[in-house]
């Protein structure tokens, strides 16, 4: 079974979805948890090469620390939305990063640090990338800022493939499931 975000389609999220005002016309959007200053730092590099400011979505006690013009009052619409219209997504959120594919919106995912296996955070995360094929997405702390930008080429098609039929396969097997 897939996610229960992922069981509704882009054009639905895309549906309810609502940019905040106040935005710049082109922002790097982040939406982090760990405590990570190798995180930080690749954003503020990312940030400086593209000429590109940062947006936080300041909803954990680390991002709230940041000096990123912040958007507190943003509910399910306004995420949906500042993901949709971001230049670039970075974080470590297995929400941002799925919906983040599902608006075709470049990502860079950031594994949490001290990343132990199977009692991770970061576990769902990797096994959605891997499954979307998109794996490529993930900047550990050994990569370069060239690596981070290469995020902002990713192609979606793939991943939206896959998607439709685990989506399809997904909600066959939860309407057979009501039916018994």
């Amino acid at each position: 079974m897939l996610d229960p975000t992922l069981l509704r389609t882009p054009e639905q999220w895309k549906e309810i979805s609502r940019i905040p005002e106040g935005l710049p016309d082109k922002y790097i959007l982040i939406y982090r948890f760990a405590d990570s200053g190798h995180t930080k730092s690749v954003i503020d590099r990312i940030s400086e090469e593209l000429s590109i400011p940062v947006v936080s979505l300041p909803l954990s006690t680390v991002a709230m620390k940041d000096d990123y013009q912040a958007f507190y009052d943003a509910g399910p619409r306004e995420f949906i939305g500042l993901i949709e219209h971001a230049y670039l997504v970075c974080t470590d959120s297995f929400h941002a990063t799925v919906f983040s594919i599902l608006m075709s919106t470049p990502v860079c995912v950031f594994l949490r640090e001290n990343f132990q296996g199977g009692d991770s955070m970061n576990t769902r995360v990797i096994s959605l990338l891997e499954m979307l094929e998109l794996k490529d997405c993930i900047i550990s702390e050994q990569d370069s800022l060239q690596k981070a930008l290469q995020c902002l080429h990713v192609d979606y098609t793939r991943a939206h493939e896959i998607l439709a039929d685990r989506r399809k396969a997904s909600l066959d097997f939860l309407k057979h499931a009501l039916e018994e």
